[in-house]
């Protein structure tokens, strides 16, 4: 049973403390000059201390999924797709 509030904290304050975590996530995006395929416009992570690294790439994928941001999901999962898969026609 979920009522709302966990360890005390309103709901609306864990709304409100989770938008603000993933503006700071997507702070720490750009848009890839120039690449964009079939319209989707690459995006991918300019923090110094990103982990380019599949586990990392769950994160941003799943929180852009979490908060229904398909732009952010599409552009971060074709920058991810050409970086992961070496020797592979793009």
């Amino acid at each position: 049973h979920f009522d709302h509030h966990m360890d005390g904290v309103p709901h609306a304050e864990i709304e409100l403390r989770t938008r603000e975590a993933y503006r700071i996530l997507c702070n720490n995006m750009q848009y890839y000059p120039g690449v964009t395929v079939a319209g989707v416009q690459y995006i991918y992570p300019v923090a110094f201390n990103h982990c380019a690294c599949i586990e990392a790439d769950g994160y941003y994928l799943l929180a852009a999924a979490y908060m229904g941001d398909k732009k952010t999901f599409d552009g971060y999962f074709m920058w991810m797709h050409d970086r992961s898969y070496q020797n592979t026609r793009r």
